[in-house]
């Protein structure tokens, strides 16, 4: 046999789906970057990171950091729909 199928694979991959979206929320609404100088604080989130890239005149790298972090991670989080149509037609 080349191929097994995991008991409950499709159920246990819809899990993970929606635990890493749920996480991929946490993540980008909490800052993850602080900065102190004196004695000013400055926090930055991901989306507020690329924001800031492109007003100090670097829009190249703000599209790069906001695509490979922000909408990689939504499209790979939030594809359950997928997996439910693959869990709907094995019923």
């Amino acid at each position: 046999m080349l191929r097994r199928h995991p008991h409950n694979g499709l159920e246990r991959t819809l899990a993970l789906a929606l635990s890493a979206a749920v996480l991929f929320i946490v993540a980008n609404s909490f800052p993850f970057l602080s900065f102190e100088m004196k004695g000013h604080v400055t926090q930055t989130t991901l989306v507020s990171g690329a924001i800031d890239l492109y007003q100090q005149g670097k829009a190249e790298l703000s599209v790069l950091v906001l695509l490979m972090l922000v909408l990689t991670g939504a499209v790979a989080s939030f594809e359950p729909e997928a997996v439910w149509e693959r869990l709907e037609k094995r019923r």
